[in-house]
């Protein structure tokens, strides 16, 4: 798929000046905590780079803040529609301060349906970030939505029907929707990504203001250019799909992974009992392991991650927005990033789909992941579970797991 890039590379030169700057600013520190707490945050930064493709930030930082970022739904809650027999579903009005508090939808795609989805609330007046991981065999059901053919909403509209699938499904709908309307692969790339936004508002109340497209090709050349990384591969993986081209070979216990073998690992998820929930968990700690080798703040690394940023990075997330959200994540620890995965139950044949546990997924949302003033209500959420039976909600973990435990 040819996708439009709006983040621009950043020349080697100014590269090397940023560093400069930001190696003297720590040697001319007098206060140690200063020096201390920069090298914390900087695989924090770096991993939002990875996320967001934030290659021109730091540039604008040394100069003029840029304004706040509006916090403005990528769907229209009024666009959201139910068909004759639903009740209307509630929608919060906006109360959130501006600046204090903000979401973003971050897929992973390798054509066809999304394999990686997750949820990001930064709450920046308490300079915390909590990461949802949603399971791909999500099953959802949602009204039609009518998705505008530009992000500020000032010409017509698609609209994409109603709809119940597997979430993961959720994006190529979309983006097909925006093919027949357009016939312009950019455009219905953001009618994809926003029409995504707009089942994931549905389904858990929380309005999307920015969205992040990573094309996982760049995966592997990625891990290759930062020298490979080292992980406890939790169990022997072997699977081979060769209408995919997906061939999956590790044998269990600590070794040190290159590109390829990290793509394996991170793909792999047939052997687990637990299906995607277990690609999800052994995927949050490579996440964590990633983190921890960009610790080693050198030109390489920083300029593998400028490189993977602007070749496979699409987002709706301005120059100086990024420069905004940059600045304020120099306040957060790893101790202050926190991973869920969305609780519930795999149904196997015929349904073959992941349905959620209603009240532990309004639970950690509202106290994680919502960000508004007030909880969000009942109504507002339209978890599908019809089909579970009783469970033990004394095991749920509705708590999650911050970063700086995953990475030790």
């Amino acid at each position: 798929m040819n996708k439009k890039y709006f983040i621009d590379a950043i020349s080697d030169e100014t590269l090397a000046k940023m560093i400069d700057k930001t190696l003297n600013f720590e040697k001319t520190a007098k206060n140690r905590n200063i020096k201390t707490n920069l090298l914390k945050i900087i695989p924090v930064v770096a991993a939002i780079i990875i996320v967001i493709g934030t290659v021109n930030i730091l540039p604008g930082l040394l100069k003029n803040m840029p304004a706040i970022p509006e916090q403005t739904g990528i769907v229209n809650p009024a666009d959201a529609t139910t068909s004759a027999d639903e009740n209307e579903s509630n929608t919060n009005t906006d109360t959130r301060t501006l600046g204090d508090s903000y979401t973003f939808l971050i897929v992973g795609y390798s054509g066809g349906n999304t394999d990686t989805m997750m949820l990001v609330t930064f709450n920046v007046k308490d300079s915390k970030i909590a990461v949802l991981s949603i399971p791909r065999d999500t099953y959802v059901t949602i009204p039609s939505l009518n998705v505008s053919l530009s992000s500020d909403k000032t010409d017509s509209a698609v609209t994409v029907g109603s709809w119940s699938a597997k979430i993961n499904a959720g994006f190529m709908t979309g983006y097909n929707a925006g093919i027949r309307a357009t016939k312009d692969e950019d455009k219905a790339t953001d009618i994809g990504m926003r029409y995504l936004g707009g089942i994931i508002q549905y389904t858990f109340g929380i309005p999307v203001d920015r969205y992040v497209f990573i094309d996982t090709g760049g995966f592997r050349k990625l891990i290759d250019q930062i020298g490979g990384i080292d992980f406890n591969v939790p169990i022997d993986m072997n699977y081979d799909d060769p209408e995919q081209n997906l061939h999956i070979h590790l044998k269990q216990g600590l070794q040190h992974l290159n590109g390829d073998q990290a793509e394996q690992l991170v793909r792999f998820r047939e052997g687990y009992v637990t299906a995607d929930i277990g690609r999800i968990e052994v995927q949050q700690k490579f996440m964590a392991a990633l983190m921890k080798k960009l610790l080693n703040f050198n030109l390489t690394n920083i300029n593998s991650l400028f490189d993977f940023s602007s070749k496979y990075v699409t987002t709706n997330i301005s120059v100086p927005e990024a420069g905004w959200f940059a600045s304020k994540l120099l306040n957060v620890q790893l101790a202050d990033m926190r991973v869920h995965t969305l609780p519930g139950e795999w149904l196997g044949s015929p349904l073959n789909a992941y349905e959620l546990y209603k009240q532990e997924t309004m639970e950690i949302i509202n106290k994680y992941y919502n960000p508004y003033k007030d909880d969000i209500p009942e109504s507002n959420f339209n978890i599908y579970s019809d089909d579970i039976g009783s469970y033990d909600h004394s095991s749920i973990n509705t708590d999650g797991t911050t970063l700086d435990t995953l990475a030790q």
